[in-house]
């Protein structure tokens, strides 16, 4: 199978995968915001943010690697889950009983401690070996799998948490059924693994595991330090504010991650092709990289638009007016919705080049970046210093990651972003001169103008499809 009918595949089965999974996810948080109100929300979100910083923590930085040395040796697969396995099992209990000591020490109140106490307790274990199993996966390319497991476990949790709400129970409840899916999709991935990857097994090597141990460290900073600062913002509104200010920011910047819950699935089916492709054939990874940069600032782009443009009606409609505030949260965190996408897949690109001294640097500047512009914006502007950091960061992301890329391998400037990136300014100039008229009049002009600016360019062309379909896989 070619690259390109392989990521196809691929990034489709976990692109539905997901928009199906958020899609129904969605109606959870729209439960809490909505009917129980902001304060609860509020509460929720701050609790939660704890978790997902533990489950970045936990997995080690495996979740980069074991994709790579898979698709490179798909024999190794049983090896790499096994050992990976048994690293998160420390690593995550390690993790747990240090987010417990931080939590202790920042003086929330005994309700928001008890819902962070609860949520790393019984999420954090099952989620990592969740996420490892599902990391073995991506290198096999069978994301199908995921989609098998994922999507009815994902309804089941949603109907029962809604289920329990509605009859009074606290919202404590969420956590332990959030356990519970967890652990029903590492029973139902192992025996899909006993099944179908001959490889599999459960029998550890300490050797093995030293070595994933110590080969992982450079992903574990990277990971770890990115999407822990990624959180910092609702815990420095938290504190330097209020929960309630934790609510407003997490229900306008909820579209925004809707969308970015596509990205992983979008670059975890782009990965092993990137990491084949740059151990066979570099004139290949230079051309795919270019190409995949492309398209993805072409097709995210109008999403980008269309959310600011409709934003207020988004919020308005899914959460009333209680939630007024969070609309210019939103507008903002759109305008991060192109680069996020770009900087994502120029990361990975650095990744499976066997770049991770350039991805670590990378990650500690937008760390540096995001600290310091949280700390100058977010005591004084609150949600809006939040929003602006956030997509400030996003931006650093992008440009320094792609003045990495073309440190080692050629990437076509004028095809690739300054011809359609001349597109999309005509189309945004127009989409700010006409905003102050009316956002849908300037959303539905500025798509307009930008169609034909990529077609009269011929920005996109048959030839795109045709080099790249000639391009075949080792």
């Amino acid at each position: 199978m070619n690259p390109a009918l392989r990521v196809f595949k691929n990034s489709s089965a976990l692109t539905i995968s997901v928009l199906l999974e958020r899609g129904i996810s969605f109606f959870l948080p729209w439960y809490v915001a909505r009917i129980l109100g902001r304060e609860a929300w509020g509460d929720y979100s701050t609790a939660y943010t704890f978790v997902l910083i533990g489950a970045t923590i936990a997995p080690w930085g495996l979740i980069n690697l074991v994709p790579r040395v898979i698709a490179r040796d798909p024999k190794e697969a049983g090896n790499a889950f096994i050992n990976s396995s048994f690293i998160g099992l420390v690593v995550g209990s390690l993790t747990t009983i240090v987010m417990l000591l931080v939590t202790h020490q920042l003086n929330y109140s005994a309700h928001v401690e008890s819902l962070i106490y609860l949520g790393l307790v019984t999420v954090l274990l099952p989620q990592t070996e969740a996420i490892l199993f599902e990391t073995v996966i991506q290198g096999l390319e069978r994301m199908e799998w995921i989609v098998m497991v994922r999507l009815p476990a994902t309804i089941l949790r949603i109907l029962s948490s809604i289920f329990l709400l509605s009859i009074g129970f606290p919202i404590h409840s969420l956590f332990i059924i959030l356990s519970v899916y967890y652990i029903l999709n590492c029973i139902f991935y192992f025996f899909i693994f006993k099944r179908f990857v001959p490889q599999f097994h459960l029998r550890p090597s300490l050797q093995h595991i030293r070595l994933l141990f110590i080969q992982s460290l450079p992903f574990f900073i990277i990971v770890s330090t990115s999407e822990t600062f990624k959180q910092i913002d609702r815990i420095f509104l938290s504190k330097l504010w209020d929960t309630d200010a934790v609510g407003i920011y997490a229900t306008g910047v909820m579209f925004t991650q809707l969308l970015y819950m596509i990205a992983p699935a979008v670059m975890g089916a782009i990965f092993p092709g990137l990491a084949r492709a740059y151990t066979n054939s570099p004139t290949r990874f230079a051309y795919l990289v270019s190409w995949l940069f492309k398209f993805l600032l072409i097709l995210t782009f109008p999403i980008m638009l269309f959310v600011v443009a409709f934003a207020d009606k988004m919020i308005l409609l899914v959460f009333g007016d209680a939630y007024t505030p969070s609309i210019i949260v939103l507008q903002i965190t759109a305008l991060g919705v192109m680069p996020s996408f770009l900087s994502r897949l120029l990361f990975r690109a650095i990744l499976a080049s066997d770049n991770e001294r350039l991805a670590v640097r990378a990650t500690l500047i937008a760390n540096l970046a995001n600290l310091l512009l949280n700390i100058i914006l977010i005591p004084r502007y609150g949600v809006l210093g939040a929003s602006i950091s956030a997509v400030g960061t996003i931006f650093v992301n992008t440009i320094q990651n792609l003045w990495y890329v073309t440190r080692f391998t050629k990437f076509d400037f004028l095809h690739a972003l300054i011809v359609p990136g001349l597109c999309t300014a005509v189309s945004g100039f127009l989409f700010v001169l006409l905003m102050q008229y009316s956002l849908p009049l300037a959303f539905i002009v500025s798509i307009i103008t930008f169609a034909i600016a990529l077609i009269a360019s011929k920005t996109v062309s048959p030839e795109d499809f045709t080099n790249l379909s000639l391009v075949k896989s080792p």
